[in-house]
């Protein structure tokens, strides 16, 4: 069933030092009779080697996101962008104390 969900909405991507986010809420038909469509939130990070999956179905639901829950998922890929190291940068070398003679 995972390859009859499409995209339902999509945030623009947020630029920041940790590299570029964006969240997609994809949409689960419900099938027939009285099942309801599902609507799942992921969190995507785009790198040289493409989009991979941050958070996945970190928000979930049977009806729509509705304004405010897309403000929170803008939010959240901007805070993830301003925040996250990109993977590709090497990590701060560690400081070390300097030596004191006694």
């Amino acid at each position: 069933m995972a390859d009859q969900a499409k995209t339902y909405w999509t945030s623009e991507p947020a630029h920041g030092t940790g590299g570029r986010y964006r969240v997609v809420v994809s949409r689960l038909p419900g099938g027939k009779g009285a099942a309801r469509d599902q609507f799942s939130a992921t969190l995507f990070r785009r790198g040289e080697s493409g989009e991979e999956a941050v958070e996945t179905d970190f928000w979930h639901g049977t009806t729509p996101p509705h304004d405010l829950d897309k403000v929170r998922f803008r939010e959240k890929a901007k805070r993830a962008a301003d925040s996250a190291a990109p993977e590709s940068s090497p990590a701060p070398a560690e400081q070390e104390a300097p030596a004191t003679s006694e």
